[in-house]
């Protein structure tokens, strides 16, 4: 995960970086900078599924923002991915996917992965209400999923809601810890700070589980 500051003119890092990670059951990126003149097909990754959420003709910023998810088609199938929703105003955009990987422990029902970009100029109450209220319908309508949340909360990284912990311990820009990870189940994952993709000022962050497949080098 990590915010880009522009993914079109960075797709072959992020295809350098996928045949390096190409297990990684998915990759959230934030200020993609894609719009409707920019097919998909510029950012596509083997193998995997993506779903993007590009800035909807804001007032005043006619660059800049989006967010994406790419899916690992080895990890959850494109028939049982469904993106469940898609929010953009001036203070905070988020994206909601929805996945049924091939194999979840039997007492989730899925997983939702929620990725969410805060501009700098977002105004921090009401971006925080609209990501807790997105949280909390999230959680109403499938009470036993597993609930990813990631993205660049800038000014709003003092977010916190019950049930969710936080795993981003190291600064991400400069000094300051922007990008965040957020996951309701403890203990899940250890964060690996990576180099920026491209010319981007913010760290890629690598999220491993406890227990991590041991991968075959590449030839």
């Amino acid at each position: 995960m990590g915010n880009v500051r522009s993914l079109h003119n960075k797709t072959d890092e992020l295809y350098s970086l996928c045949r390096f990670y190409r297990y990684a059951s998915n990759i959230t990126l934030t200020e993609t900078w894609l719009n409707e003149n920019i097919p998909s097909s510029v950012c596509d990754l083997d193998n995997f599924t993506l779903i993007r959420h590009d800035r909807q003709g804001i007032q005043g910023k006619d660059r800049g923002g989006g967010v994406c998810t790419f899916i690992n088609n080895t990890w959850c199938h494109p028939n049982n991915i469904n993106v469940v929703r898609k929010i953009s105003d001036t203070n905070i955009e988020i994206l909601c996917v929805n996945a049924r990987p091939h194999y979840l422990p039997r007492e989730f029902t899925n997983v939702c992965i929620m990725t969410v970009n805060i501009p700098p100029d977002g105004n921090k109450t009401e971006a925080c209400t609209m990501m807790r209220d997105t949280i909390e319908d999230m959680k109403q309508k499938s009470p036993d999923q597993v609930l990813i949340i990631s993205g660049d909360l800038n000014h709003c990284n003092d977010f916190s809601f019950p049930g969710l912990y936080q795993f981003v311990h190291s600064p991400t820009r400069e000094k300051k810890t922007l990008d965040l990870y957020f996951y309701n189940v403890l203990s899940s994952y250890k964060c690996l700070p990576k180099a920026p993709l491209g010319s981007s000022d913010h760290s890629m962050l690598l999220m491993l589980p406890p227990v991590v497949r041991k991968i075959a080098p590449i030839k």
